[in-house]
């Protein structure tokens, strides 16, 4: 995929830790790290220029990374602060990936003694899923919902979204030249197989303080869920896609009645829920026409 990737400039270390959650449908191996960097700048009568900056960095603890950075002299009476968090959890079927950040800038004096404020953050969860509730190669589908229900952050962010199976791979986010990608899709994916999940988000600015100047004033909060499904047009859920399937849904072509005898056929074939199995169901079939039990071998003797 040509799609851009981003980058910010943060502290050199990282804190990385490695858990795993296995809950009968999802096995995910994962990892989170905050960064936090805040500086300020003052312009001091016998020292001149002087900056003190402070970070932090943290890693994971019980799946979640927090870390913070606060610079705070009561003598330049002002307060400047930013946090970051990064953290995943699993239940059966369901991934929520999440990172927070969050920061402040407040001047206390009338005439502020600062010449300028930086804030910068990142936080990130890598993550690897295995669908372990079918069989061995069976093709699912596993859907991502993003979500940021709190964004009142002033200062610069971005953010980016990944995930990558054998046969799709998937991103959106919000970079410099604004959103991309889908934010509520889904990736083909195939039981057993390791499927790579990355969620980021990352914020800072410079500014030079005025009066009634801020900066980074609010909160991020970056959600995504991730829910496995065994993948619908697999009919008789055999694990493969092929003519079976195809009898399955032409017996229920045109049908528009929910009600009948044979409501589950119709109901599974009706891909799109508009309890119509039309044209606009059928372009699904093609898709995962015949798709392979074992993805990896497939692809790999695709290869030699």
């Amino acid at each position: 995929m040509a799609r851009r990737k981003w980058c910010l400039v943060l502290l050199p270390c990282a804190c990385l830790t490695t858990l795993v959650h296995s809950l009968g449908a999802i096995t995910l191996d994962y990892s989170t790290s905050a960064k936090a960097l805040a500086e300020v700048g003052w312009y001091d009568p016998w020292f001149g220029p002087i900056a003190e900056p402070v970070e932090d960095s943290d890693k994971a603890a019980g799946g979640r990374s927090y870390a913070d950075a606060y610079w705070d002299e009561i003598q330049f009476a002002g307060r400047l602060g930013i946090n970051i968090a990064a953290s995943a959890t699993a239940e059966p079927n369901l991934i929520v990936l999440t990172t927070d950040l969050s920061g402040s800038f407040r001047s206390e004096a009338g005439t502020p003694l600062f010449t300028y404020f930086y804030q910068q953050a990142q936080g990130t969860v890598d993550a690897t899923v295995y669908v372990d509730e079918f069989p061995p190669g069976t093709p699912c589908s596993l859907r991502y919902d993003v979500n940021w229900p709190q964004d009142t952050w002033t200062g610069e962010y971005l953010w980016r979204f990944e995930a990558v199976s054998y046969v799709e791979q998937v991103e959106c986010g919000y970079d410099p030249n604004g959103p991309y990608g889908l934010r509520h899709d889904q990736i083909t994916v195939f039981a057993g197989e390791p499927v790579r999940i990355f969620l980021g988000t990352a914020g800072g600015g410079l500014n030079e303080i005025g009066v009634g100047s801020t900066l980074g004033v609010g909160r991020i909060q970056l959600d995504v869920r991730l829910t496995v499904s065994r993948q619908i047009t697999d009919l008789n859920t055999d694990g493969f896609v092929n003519f079976e399937d195809f009898a399955v849904f032409a017996r229920q072509w045109r049908r528009s009645d929910p009600n009948s005898a044979e409501a589950a056929s119709h109901a599974a074939a009706d891909f799109d829920g508009t309890q119509t199995v039309d044209i606009q169901d059928l372009k699904w079939i093609p898709y995962y026409w015949l798709l392979s039990p074992q993805p990896a071998l497939a692809l790999g003797e695709a290869r030699q």
